[in-house]
């Protein structure tokens, strides 16, 4: 005897067929929608000056702001167009350089995948009412940061301890950061590289660092510390190799990533050093020898 499915039962059954039909045509949509998106973003942020490159491991962008009297183009659109880097998917490094207000123009960070690498010059007087780590922290994947920026605090950099794969952390043009904040630094434990200017930051200080296992190189600028407490960190550190004061050096990076050091001329009677250390032009030469030498 032949028995037919009710047609509530089959009703059920060309439901969840249906159902499952609407999944299966969404994801090439949903596909399709992102792509767009994200090809919309890149018109728009090229349009205002953004530079955007695709590589193998994701896209290295590039966003500065030119100063009036320069003949090229920069950055012409405002904090609030950094929101279209949302859309752009993997970004493999980003560098910006623009006028900040405060640490509401990060929060495009929270939907950006795979960032390596971050460069952040801050200009203007931004307010970050000690934002700016916290907002930085959600990239995990972050190795390089490198931020300048007025206005900073001790507290600004409050959550960088989260970044269990930072390797590589420069700060400078920092005005207010202070010796505690070296309290946080010293508790990103994956750190290898520092360079940064800490006020009144001094020997006893450098202490602090012995409790990063991975440090290979440390530079760092303040008015009260001596070249014989950095000898003291690089011979008494296991894994430190060079402990060399900043001076007047600043931290450059190209759109690799890969960041380097450059003397701008200035004369030794103008530099923030301890005098009593009898610092001396030839002296810092050889050091700059021996910094190349160990460095990788």
């Amino acid at each position: 005897m032949t028995t037919f499915a009710s047609p509530r039962r089959w009703f059920q059954y060309r439901l969840r067929t249906l159902l499952l039909a609407i999944a299966l045509a969404a994801l090439p949509l949903a596909w399709l929608h992102s792509h767009l998106e994200s090809a919309r973003a890149v018109e728009f942020l090229r349009d205002r000056g953004a530079i955007i490159r695709d590589t193998p491991d994701g896209l290295v962008v590039q966003i500065e702001e030119v100063p009036g009297g320069r003949k090229q183009r920069g950055w012409t659109g405002s904090p609030t167009d950094l929101d279209r880097l949302r859309h752009l998917g993997a970004i493999q490094e980003l560098h910006i350089r623009m006028t900040f207000t405060g640490p509401e123009n990060l929060a495009f960070l929270e939907e950006v995948e795979g960032l390596r690498c971050l460069g952040i010059t801050a200009r203007g007087e931004p307010d970050w009412r000690g934002q700016l780590g916290k907002r930085m922290a959600v990239c995990r994947e972050l190795e390089t940061l490198l931020v300048s920026s007025r206005n900073l605090e001790n507290e600004s950099l409050q959550g960088l301890e989260d970044l269990k794969m930072l390797k590589m952390l420069g700060v400078r043009h920092v005005g207010a950061l202070s010796r505690s904040s070296l309290d946080t630094i010293c508790k990103i434990e994956s750190l290898e590289r520092f360079i940064g200017i800490v006020r009144n930051a001094t020997d006893e200080d450098l202490k602090k660092f012995l409790a990063l296992p991975r440090l290979r190189t440390i530079r760092i600028q303040s008015g009260s510390m001596s070249l014989a407490g950095l000898n003291w960190l690089r011979q008494n550190h296991p894994t430190c190799t060079s402990a060399l004061p900043v001076y007047p050096l600043e931290v450059v990076y190209s759109l690799h990533g890969k960041p380097s050091l450059y003397a701008r001329g200035m004369k030794p009677h103008r530099m923030n050093v301890n005098h009593s250390q009898s610092f001396k032009p030839s002296l810092y030469a050889e050091w700059m020898k021996r910094q190349r030498r160990t460095t990788p």
